[in-house]
């Protein structure tokens, strides 16, 4: 079985990528939904470089406010306690990017979590930071692939081909050791199935009252899609933004789509990141 290999490629490993410390609180209270204004505020106070995103954030352009924010308590109330634990999770797991091509690698997760979270509100589903967690993580078993050396050395390989060399070289692909890593985490199974699953098909499907793994693989995988136009390339399957839109019930793909590029150019101004490594 490919995910019994996943899990002996992780065995071999001396030592194993380690979730940040806020990351596992902050998983948790996306999947919940918990996490009110006092419990994030005292997430965000933990963390200066986090404090300073949520400031940049409420203060950007895309605000448009009168008066400059200066106050954490004020930033967290005027962003809402939701969004801020989204950027505190993106926050939280760029610390894991200490690997090769950093910037690209968490660029493209970001992007992937912001545009979920676009893609689950246009849905209308209640649970789209459950979806932006989903985002965040979908590419964990990249950090494994680069842990065991296998990283592919061609640059500009779509995913396809990506999985067929890792498949080639490891006998599974970072989707498999991505999940495998999720659960030696103790990462929800909810989360864990668009971690496997992001590069299958997406079926036609409306989105549930309640966050499911099918939901959250299609969801992420309608988000890559919209990303790959966005950055005016071919998804590796051929499959378009708007089908995969549409697969999921929603209409007015193109819409969906172009503001997920303003929400994607309004976060990376304020998380002083450049949209450039974003495409993967």
């Amino acid at each position: 079985m490919a995910l019994g290999r996943a899990d002996e490629m992780l065995d071999s490993l001396s030592s194993l990528p380690v979730l940040p410390p806020l990351a596992d609180e902050l998983v948790s209270m996306a999947i919940s939904s918990e996490g009110g204004f006092e419990r994030v505020l005292a997430v965000v106070e933990q963390d200066p470089v986090l404090a300073a995103i949520v400031l940049r954030m409420v203060n950007s352009a895309a605000f448009a406010l009168s008066a400059e924010v200066t106050e954490l308590s004020r930033a967290v109330v005027l962003l809402g306690a939701a969004h801020v634990r989204s950027l505190a999770l993106a926050a939280a797991m760029s610390a894991l990017s200490a690997v090769p091509d950093a910037d690209e690698r968490f660029a493209h997760s970001f992007s992937t979590a912001c545009t979920a979270r676009l893609v689950a509100v246009a849905g209308r589903a209640t649970w789209e930071e459950t979806a932006f967690a989903a985002g965040i993580l979908h590419d964990i078993g990249e950090l494994v692939v680069v842990a065991l050396d296998a990283e592919p050395a061609e640059d500009g390989l779509n995913a396809t081909a990506r999985i067929a060399i890792e498949r080639t070289s490891l006998g599974t692909d970072h989707a498999e050791l991505g999940a495998a890593l999720a659960r030696r985490w103790s990462i929800p199974e909810v989360l864990c199935a668009p971690i496997e699953g992001h590069h299958g098909d997406i079926p036609h499907m409306a989105l549930p009252a309640e966050p499911t793994g099918e939901a959250l693989t299609a969801i992420v995988a309608a988000a890559e899609c919209v990303l790959d136009e966005l950055d005016g390339t071919a998804h590796s399957d051929g499959r378009s933004a708007a089908d995969a839109l549409l697969a999921l019930g929603l209409g007015d793909p193109d819409a969906i789509i172009a503001r997920a590029g303003a929400v994607r150019e309004a976060h990376f101004s304020a998380m002083g990141m450049a949209t450039a490594g974003a495409q993967r």
